[in-house]
């Protein structure tokens, strides 16, 4: 039962970082669209790929991972159904 809570506290401290990551990972996007509000090429090549990074819900045909695809790693590596 303890080695049970061990593995569960260690899956959670793991996608909180994660999700802190995803956090910054949408600051960035944010602060980089700031300084470029208007220009397409950086929309484009940059900030669109970087939103892909942070989630499954960004509209995009893509196979590359981002934080929810992590997650579901880690669920799986430790044994876990995904919500």
């Amino acid at each position: 039962m303890k080695k049970e809570r061990r593995k569960n506290n260690e899956l959670l401290r793991r996608i909180e970082k994660l999700e802190e990551a995803r956090e910054h990972l949408q600051k960035a996007h944010d602060l980089i669209k700031a300084v470029f509000p208007n220009n397409q090429k950086v929309q484009t090549y940059f900030l669109d790929h970087l939103r892909m990074k942070v989630t499954q819900e960004h509209g995009y045909m893509s196979k590359n991972l981002n934080i929810d695809d992590l997650i579901g790693r880690l669920r799986r590596e430790f044994n876990v159904d995904s919500d």
